[in-house]
C-alpha cells in the first residue's frame, strides 16, 4: 500500500567524496554520471578521499511552510520579499541533525524554539564556517528529497563510493543495490546513470515553485573537481 505520509523523525543522509591530497583545498569529486565515478575514484589515493556526510530531517507539509514563512525579509507586507540566503539558513537551522564534520569530543547540540529543536548557537556557527561551495552543494542534493520527492534510498553513501572505486564489479553492485538493474536482462544493457548536477548555487525557489533539481542518485553529472 502507498505511503503518502512523511514518518515522524524521518531524515536522510548525503554523502559527498573529498579529494584532500591539498589538505589546505579539498576538491569534490564530480563524475559523468554513476558510471563515471569508478574512474573518477581511482586516479585519487585511496589515503587522501575523505567522505562526507550530513544527515537531514525530513520535513512534512506544515514545517515546510512554517520554514518557508521564515524565509521572508522585510518590515511591512508590501515590503515583504523571499530571500534564498535566508531560506538556506533556516533550513540548516532546523534540519540538519548531524554531520561528519563536527568534531568528535563536541558533537552537534540542539536548542528548542517553539515546538521545534534547533541546531545551538555553537553548532550553527560551526557549520556556517565551512566554505561556501560545499555547504550549498550538500544544500542542492538535500533540495532534492525536500522539494522534489526524490527517494532517499538512490543517495550514494561511503560505502557505495569504496565499492564504485575498489570492486571490479563495484558498478554492478551499486546498480542492484539502487534498482537501476532489475533483471538479468538489464546486466547485459549498459548501465545508465540517474545522476543530475549538483550545482554550486541553489536554485531561488518562489512561494509557488519549490527549489531543486531533477534527479534521484548523487552526485552530480558535471566531471573532474570543484574546489571547496
Amino acid at each position: 500500500m502507498a505511503n503518502f505520509f512523511v514518518p515522524k523523525n524521518d531524515h536522510f543522509t548525503v554523502t559527498i567524496p573529498l579529494d584532500c591530497t591539498d589538505p589546505e583545498n579539498p576538491q569534490v569529486v564530480f563524475a559523468e554520471g554513476l558510471e563515471g565515478y569508478p574512474a573518477a575514484l581511482q586516479k585519487i589515493p585511496e589515503e587522501a578521499l575523505a567522505y562526507h556526510w550530513m544527515k537531514w530531517r525530513k520535513p512534512a507539509w506544515g514545517m515546510d511552510c512554517f520554514l518557508r514563512e521564515l524565509a521572508y525579509i522585510g518590515g511591512s507586507t508590501r515590503e515583504r520579499q523571499f530571500s534564498q540566503e535566508q531560506f538556506d539558513a533556516v533550513r540548516i537551522r532546523y534540519l540538519l541533525l548531524d554531520s561528519s564534520f563536527f568534531p568528535e569530543k563536541d558533537r552537534v547540540s540542539f536548542t528548542k524554539a517553539g515546538s521545534y529543536e534547533v541546531l545551538s548557537g555553537p553548532s550553527e556557527e560551526l557549520v556556517n564556517s565551512l566554505q561556501p561551495v560545499l555547504l550549498r552543494i550538500f544544500l542542492g542534493v538535500a533540495s532534492r528529497i525536500w522539494d522534489l520527492g526524490s527517494a532517499s534510498k538512490n543517495l550514494l553513501q561511503a560505502d557505495d563510493y569504496v565499492m564504485l572505486r575498489n570492486l571490479p564489479d563495484g558498478l554492478l553492485q551499486v546498480s542492484r543495490a539502487k534498482g537501476l538493474i532489475s533483471s538479468p536482462d538489464d546486466e547485459k544493457k549498459k548501465v545508465t546513470s540517474t545522476t543530475a548536477s549538483v550545482r554550486p548555487a541553489t536554485p531561488k525557489p518562489t512561494p509557488e515553485t519549490p527549489t531543486g533539481a531533477d534527479s534521484s542518485t548523487v552526485p552530480p553529472e558535471s566531471s573532474g573537481k570543484t574546489s571547496v
